[in-house]
Formats: structure tokens, sequence, C-alpha cells
């Protein structure tokens, strides 16, 4: 980990040392993901080997998130089976110059958006397909943005395939045919995840007809779209 900072010990008395080492026999892997906070559940992600779990925490904790790099040194002291493993020591004592305090509200550490940060690409891609003409429940702005950079990096992979082949006027019809099939498949799961976008800002589904106003309705529409998650409405559960 040295490549995210330099330097290792901790420059703390015995008492501080053997005060963070009870956090790690403490860990209670029967817990209740629902009441979790979300870098905690990164954390235990990353012990049954999520490598995006695990990438995600390792960037909060090399951000500066203080409770993120509570959870990264955890994550050293259970992978290694070691209470006194240096990465463990240099992350906590991070966390714990940053103001971290294990079972308090932590309010300072919540330094980074990690909802507009919370899926990959990867993940929302299959989220939006396998909730293919789910219109109800929610979405957060990962889930619709990383889904909008799929259609968009599709539609410029056919754009680029159509240019390339336009002096054959068959290939370029197949390619005219096949990318009017994925605007198709991908038809449902854009309005849906709208609909869903707009239901986790609190507001109904019917808001996503405000694109269609003429001029400034894409304007409006692309504002909500990038607003942050509400708490938990009657749509459901903040994701």
């Amino acid at each position: 980990m040295k490549d995210l900072q330099s330097g290792s010990k901790l420059q703390g008395d015995e008492t501080q040392i053997n005060f963070r080492i009870t956090d790690i026999k403490t860990i209670d892997k029967g817990k209740n993901p629902a009441a979790m906070s979300y870098y905690e559940r990164l954390f235990y992600e990353a012990l049954e080997g999520n490598k995006d779990s695990f990438k995600e925490l390792k960037f909060y904790a090399g951000s500066g998130n203080a409770e993120g790099q509570y959870y990264f040194a955890l994550y050293y002291a259970e992978t290694t089976h070691n209470d006194l493993d240096e990465d463990y020591i240099y992350w906590m004592e991070k966390a714990t110059k940053n103001g971290y305090q294990p079972g308090c509200s932590n309010i300072n550490s919540e330094t980074i958006d990690t909802e507009f940060v919370g899926m990959t690409l990867n993940e929302a891609v299959k989220s939006c397909f396998s909730k293919y003409a789910t219109f109800t429940g929610r979405a957060s702005r990962s889930e619709y943005w990383m889904f909008a950079v799929f259609f968009l990096l599709v539609t410029l992979l056919f754009i680029i395939a159509a240019v390339a082949l336009a002096t054959n006027q068959t290939l370029a019809i197949i390619i005219m045919i096949l990318y009017g099939l994925f605007e198709l498949a991908v038809l449902l799961p854009i309005w849906a995840v709208s609909i869903r976008r707009f239901h986790d800002i609190g507001k109904s589904g019917w808001w996503s007809l405000v694109g269609f106003i003429p001029y400034i309705g894409w304007i409006i529409f692309l504002y909500f779209m990038c607003k942050k998650s509400a708490p938990d409405n009657k749509y459901g559960k903040k994701p």
C-alpha cells in the first residue's frame, strides 16, 4: 500500500494500539447489511473476495476518507491474521488522525460523494437489464449514468462501424439494422431506470416526460438526473 501513502509505522503509544486491535476482535461477520454504513459494506464484500469493493475501499482510503481508512485498516488485519500488520497500523493511525471514531456518526468522514461512484459500468448494465421493465423502486445516480455511458459507448461503436463500412452498402445496411435492434432492446431499460431515478429523488415517474418539452426539456431532465438521492421515501430505501 505504499503506492497510496508513504510510511507505515504508528507513532503512538501501546494503549492506542491495543484499543484499535480490540476493533478487529469484535467484528460481527453475521451483521445485517442493512445496518451497515457504506464503507462497512465495502469492507465485508472485500473480505468475501469482491475485487470491485476492495478497489473502491482502497480509493476512499487513499483519498483521505477517515471511515474508509478505518475499514481499510481492518481489512488488512483480517486478511493477514496479524493484529500488528504494518498496513493495518498505518491506516488505523490515518483514520484516527482524521477524527474517525467507531460507533459514532462521523459526519466529517463523509468527504466523498459515495453515491455517484457507487456502481461500476458492469454493475449498472447488469442491474438495468435485470430490471428490464421495472418501473417501481429507485435507482442511484451511478446506476443511471453508468447505463447512459454504456448506451453512448455502444452507439459510438456502431457509428464507427457504419463509417468504416460505408463503401459496402450491404454491410452498412446490416449495421443500421443491428443498431435499430439495439435501440429497441434498450428502450425499456432506459425508460425504466429514468423513472426509478426520479423516484430516487422523491418525484413521480411522470416527471420523465419533462424531457419532451421543446428546447429546455432536456436541460431540466438532466438537472434532475444529476440530483443526489433523497433519504428513504415512499418508493423505497436509499440505494
